[in-house]
This record gives structure tokens, sequence and C-alpha cells, in this order.
């Protein structure tokens, strides 16, 4: 279980936040990160849009990534189920980034490049365990459907993803 000293001990560790952001943004991730999700990897950018000079927060757990505005006017979470790419472009100094999910892109125009290179990498990592986790599905319907549980369980897929599984399954049966 998360609290707040144990996340500010965690953020500091990760990198060089400022008390600043870090007394704005550690509220919002005592609310959504769950009992036993891992912070992973955190990272600090820009976002692409015209009007935006606001500095993001992007938090790498084992289940998602969270997007933070230093305001707080903006709050997003996109489980690594539902990213489709992780695309990072990196110059001298500065990184691009875009992540793209089921239902959005979004830009990161600045970055620190160790930062973004190594967050890109995290996801991407992730991404190739969920994915080789679905495909490991395999063996008898029971044994499948023990798996798809554990998923579940893990919050690796979501409860409509078991459901439509489960039902393949037991139509094999």
């Amino acid at each position: 279980m998360w609290d707040i000293d144990s996340l500010n001990l965690k953020l500091q560790e990760l990198s060089k936040l400022d008390h600043k952001m870090r007394k704005k943004i550690v509220p919002y991730l005592l609310k959504v990160l769950k009992n036993n999700e891992k912070i992973l990897f955190h990272a600090k950018g820009l976002m692409d849009t015209p009007t935006d000079a606001v500095g993001y927060l992007i938090t790498c757990t084992d289940r998602r990534i969270i997007i933070l505005s230093e305001d707080n006017s903006y709050k997003r979470t996109i489980g690594i189920n539902k990213i489709k790419s992780v695309n990072c472009i990196s110059g001298w100094t500065e990184s691009k980034m875009t992540i793209k999910s089921d239902n959005e892109t979004i830009k990161f125009m600045s970055m620190y490049k160790d930062s973004a290179e190594i967050l890109n990498f995290t996801i991407n990592e992730l991404k190739a365990h969920y994915e080789a986790s679905l495909k490991s599905v395999g063996g008898d319907s029971l044994d499948k459907l023990k798996r798809l549980k554990n998923l579940v369980n893990t919050q690796a897929i979501t409860q409509e993803e078991f459901d439509i599984k489960k039902e393949k399954l037991m139509k094999q049966i």
C-alpha cells in the first residue's frame, strides 16, 4: 500500500523532481495507484500542443502509464494492454515521444533524452511481456481459464477481455 512518505521517497529516488512538483502530483498518484502496483520509472516533458507550456509527469508502473500535468488540469491513465505503440526520436540532448493508444495519440515535444529513452524501453518491454503472456495461454481449456483469471487478477487484462475469452473457451468444451 502506498502512503505519502513512501511515494515521495520513490519519486525522489527515480528522478530529480522538485519538491513543488512532487507536492502537486503525489496526492493524485495516491488516489490512483493500486495496493501492489509498482512504479518502475517516470519522466518529465512538455506535451506537444499549440497552447501548452506546462510540464507533465509520465509515470510508468507495472500495469499502466499515468500522465499528469503540473497544474493538475490533465490526467490520463492508459493500461499497457491499451497501448498500440510508443516511439521516441532523440536529438543531442532532448527527445520527442509519441504514445498511441486505442483512442488517442499523445505527443511530448520536449523530454530529457536519457529519461525518454528509458521510458520508451520500459513501456515497450511491458507491452512485449503483456503480449507474450497472452500468447502463452495454452494447454487445455481449464489451464487457459486459470491463466486468464490470473491475468485479470494482476490487471494485465480487463474483466471484459476475460469474459470474452472465457466465453470462447467454454464453447470449445
